[in-house]
């Protein structure tokens, strides 16, 4: 019989607000992505978390390289139409939709 596949549990709300005060210190868009993607090592997220994380970051650009970033690490995906609210432009979700669709 093959092992069980391994359960992965979301970063804890503690966790996650220390990532959020961690890429908010930084003051430019690719150190934010470069602390968020050092958070990723070992925490996964839920779609919640991630509309969390993307407040951080100021233009859509950005948001959009950090979903990328982190779309591999969501546990929900099946959430992912949430991150719509995210952006405002259709060109922007027509690229979240290319980023989370897959």
């Amino acid at each position: 019989m093959p092992p069980p596949a391994p359960v992965y549990s979301p970063v804890s709300d503690g966790q996650l607000q220390r990532i959020v005060n961690a890429v908010a210190r930084e003051s430019f868009a690719a150190n934010k992505l470069r602390v968020l993607q050092e958070s990723l090592r070992d925490n996964y997220f839920v779609v919640g978390q991630v509309q969390q994380l993307l407040g951080s970051f100021s233009f859509a650009a950005d948001r959009l390289n950090a979903v990328r970033a982190l779309w591999p690490r969501v546990l929900d995906r099946q959430n992912g139409y949430q991150l719509n609210s995210a952006f405002t432009f259709s060109k922007d979700k027509e690229e979240l939709q290319r980023i989370i669709g897959g």
